[in-house]
């Protein structure tokens, strides 16, 4: 076959997973922007407040994004009873293991919760995996309550996460009560995602559940108990979580393993040498930016989590396309778009395992997409870039990569 009867066969292919790269992009961009999607629709001019304690303050069972109730995001899941001080002393200043005591027989519950539900909801009946709670950081979010006659939006007390900033965590944002009669908490699982450059919340239910054990096992907790608030909540069954505190007992102060791949024979590793290394260069360095932002994180916790991700989101941005051109050279153009695919696609799959990920959005599925074909196609352009008449692809590719890297950038996705 000539090069010329090669090229008019190819030409089509990549040109249609360009095409493919644009219909993933704007689907994303429209599902993300879709307005029925908004987080407030529907929200009723005077909210529906509730009483946390007996003719105290009142609370919006929500958090949300602005000083307005058609911005709210999530619904509070857990309001803990008693002064607000001792709350924070509780949860700031203990260890897991003494948080983590074999709590006293909790009885009592008053007949319109159902506490006896908890044990069965949660599936344990003796002692709850350790969390350790520290201080965390995150986006501001404002919680609305009536007091005195006078409704106001407050900011988050304080934050608090079990797990790390660029990986996975549960984080609960506390809000205290002007009277200082209780605590209101929201809690979610979240992970850390390196093209949106925010947190993405996969789930409230199971953080609401891990902080609800950990109260149960807390020696200063008398109760804790269900209230069908009846607020709607998605994903957590229309309850919240009601923690009764007692006397405050004074408080003392996952890696990854990767299997060796098995070394493929001389015949398959001669043939198909450069398309692996790509995959396995990519698939590398995609988990890599995860694990060096944790790592980062950890040895040093007081840093700005948004003057870590900056060099390390150049890493990833500067480095996946580089890696996908400079390596893809002298490579089959079709098994290198291949091989991208596959290999990056692989560590967005690990990595969603890791980050115990288990549903992502529409919109964050065809993002990804675009991604996929926006490296597959540098790489397919790597591959032909040495004939400087078949650079197309190349630019083309590189282009699509930028593309792909705005909408999350200016927060539409």
């Amino acid at each position: 076959m000539s090069d010329s009867e090669a090229d008019r066969k190819v030409t089509p292919a990549w040109i249609a997973a360009a095409i493919l790269l644009l219909a993933a992009l704007g689907g994303a961009i429209a599902v993300g922007t879709w307005p029925l999607g908004a987080s407030g629709a529907g929200e009723p001019t005077e909210p529906r407040l509730i009483e946390p304690v007996d003719d105290g303050t009142l609370l919006w069972p929500y958090t949300a994004k602005s000083k307005r109730h058609g911005a709210r995001t999530l619904a509070i899941n857990l309001v803990i009873r008693g002064d607000s001080e001792t709350v924070r002393e509780a949860i700031l200043n203990r260890s897991g293991p003494t948080w983590t005591e074999t709590p006293p027989e909790k009885e009592g519950a008053e007949a319109e919760t159902f506490a006896a539900e908890i044990a069965v909801d949660n599936g344990t009946g003796g002692t709850a995996e350790l969390v350790f709670w520290s201080p965390a950081r995150g986006s501001t979010r404002y919680a609305y309550v009536f007091d005195e006659g006078t409704g106001r939006w407050l900011t988050e007390s304080y934050q608090i996460h079990d797990g790390t900033y660029f990986g996975r965590r549960t984080h609960v944002r506390a809000y205290e009560d002007p009277q200082g009669e209780w605590t209101a908490m929201q809690a979610h699982d979240e992970y850390w995602d390196w093209f949106r450059l925010r947190h993405t919340v996969t789930g409230v239910a199971s953080a609401q559940r891990t902080v609800e054990r950990d109260f149960m096992d807390a020696p200063f907790v008398d109760e804790v108990v269900r209230h069908p608030y009846h607020h709607g909540a998605p994903g957590g069954r229309n309850w919240v979580t009601v923690v009764h505190f007692s006397l405050l007992v004074a408080p003392g102060l996952v890696a990854l393993r990767f299997d060796r791949a098995r070394t493929v024979t001389g015949r398959g590793l001669d043939r198909y040498g450069r398309e692996l290394g790509l995959g396995l260069a990519l698939f590398a360095l995609y988990l890599g930016v995860r694990w060096l932002g944790i790592g980062i994180e950890q040895m040093w916790p007081t840093a700005d989590p948004h003057h870590v991700a900056a060099p390390v989101y150049l890493l990833l941005v500067l480095g996946i396309p580089t890696l996908a051109a400079v390596l893809a050279r002298g490579a089959d153009p079709g098994g290198a778009f291949t091989g991208a695919v596959a290999w990056l696609g692989g560590a967005f799959v690990v990595d969603a395992v890791a980050m115990q990920v288990s549903a992502l959005p529409l919109r964050f599925v065809l993002h990804r997409t675009a991604v996929l074909l926006a490296v597959g196609l540098i790489a397919y352009g790597g591959a032909l870039a040495t004939d400087r008449d078949r650079t197309l692809p190349l630019i083309v590719g590189l282009v699509g990569w930028a593309v792909v890297l705005v909408p999350p950038a200016l927060g539409y996705l």
